[in-house]
């Protein structure tokens, strides 16, 4: 017997996905109890994602669903909610347990099934999407695609660290990604020992990107990115503003494929895997090296990979910032999934990368 780990439940770590199948989970632990929830569910199906794939056997579940509304017993289950802690403006996802009339359950669950669909053809859409820039920019020349993301802050410790340093942590960011290109694809990684991961310390971190871009023998006349969509770094105005910039100073046209919430995860973050192993490697294989920012420890690891690495400071962030006009949001823009800036400036939005294209009005 195996111990189960909290990781081992599940791998989508998306709201939208894990409260419908918590609740399809309870469904089947208590198919034993009640027989009535037994004919409804269907045998051969333990995870909901692939029950909404199908558009009839979906409609035909929510219909046998609709018949547990007329009982009398309560049910008690967990779901993911947003709530505020005390002392706290933030709202954090929290695991809540409740009881609830079946009919109450009911509604709700009939509620998430219909968000998942819309959710899960979002997630194919931009998957879609994604794999068609890459190939566009393998097929033409003057063509590039860059899919990045941020890791998770690389904690820099020493070997043979005294105790007392333990009380004072070095983080380090880590903007990683991949680059294609006709003539040739590359991973790269952009650190600092600024841990801002606003959309002024991405763009300043792609700098060495762009200028390998522009010395390019082919002219890139399209720059398509990927990444995730967190409105707090990728998804806003800040990133419409530097991309409008950038066109039209350039004459580039300019597109963002926003991969759906939840599901962003690809070839970035294991390049910025890949940089972490190295630093930890470099820092237990060099024990008589005191590394004291993020530059010491990127040139020794320069030595040992292919990954095309840079660094940048805290003094080009802000330098970059200055030139930041006030902006006004973008009426809609959590909704987009893809945004193209033409080289006249203008800007076109989508709520799906094969939905409909629209103007959006910019006040920059």
């Amino acid at each position: 017997m195996m111990k189960p780990m909290a990781s081992d439940w599940g791998t989508c770590l998306c709201v939208i996905c894990l409260n419908p199948q918590m609740k399809f989970e309870k469904l089947v632990n208590l198919k034993c109890r009640y027989s009535i929830i037994k004919s409804i569910l269907i045998e051969d199906v333990s995870d909901i994602t692939a029950l909404v794939a199908d558009e009839i056997r979906t409609n035909d579940f929510k219909h046998d669903l609709a018949r547990l509304k007329s009982e009398k017993f309560t049910i008690t289950y967990s779901e993911w909610t947003k709530k505020k802690n005390e002392g706290s403006h933030m709202f954090i996802s929290t695991k809540t347990t409740i009881t609830s009339p079946i009919s109450d359950f009911v509604d709700k669950f009939t509620t998430e099934i219909e968000d998942l669909e819309k959710h899960i053809d979002r997630v194919r859409q931009q998957f879609r999407a994604a794999k068609k820039a890459r190939e566009v920019a393998l097929e033409e020349e003057n063509v590039a695609t860059i899919q990045l993301d941020w890791s998770e802050n690389y904690n820099l410790k020493q070997a043979r660290q005294e105790k007392a340093s333990y009380y004072y942590e070095q983080h380090i960011s880590i903007l990683s990604g991949y680059v294609w290109m006709k003539d040739g694809c590359y991973s790269f990684g952009s650190v600092s020992d600024d841990t801002n991961h606003m959309f002024e310390a991405a763009w300043t971190g792609l700098q060495p990107i762009f200028d390998k871009l522009k010395n390019n023998p082919s002219r890139i006349t399209t720059i398509i990115f990927i990444s995730d969509s967190p409105v707090s770094q990728f998804r806003n105005k800040t990133t419409f503003f530097f991309l409008k910039q950038y066109a039209v100073t350039n004459q580039t046209t300019m597109k963002w494929i926003y991969l759906e919430a939840g599901h962003g995860k690809g070839v970035a973050d294991a390049s910025g895997a890949t940089i972490k192993r190295l630093m930890d490697q470099t820092v237990a294989f060099h024990p008589d090296e005191s590394y004291r920012n993020a530059a010491d420890l990127i040139n020794e690891v320069k030595k040992k990979t292919n990954i095309k690495l840079f660094t940048y400071s805290r003094e080009e962030i802000d330098s970059l910032k200055k030139n930041i006009p006030s902006l006004t949001a973008i009426k809609g823009t959590a909704s987009l999934h893809e945004v193209t800036v033409k080289p006249d400036g203008a800007l076109y939005g989508k709520d799906t990368s094969f939905g409909t294209e629209r103007l959006l009005k910019l006040n920059f």
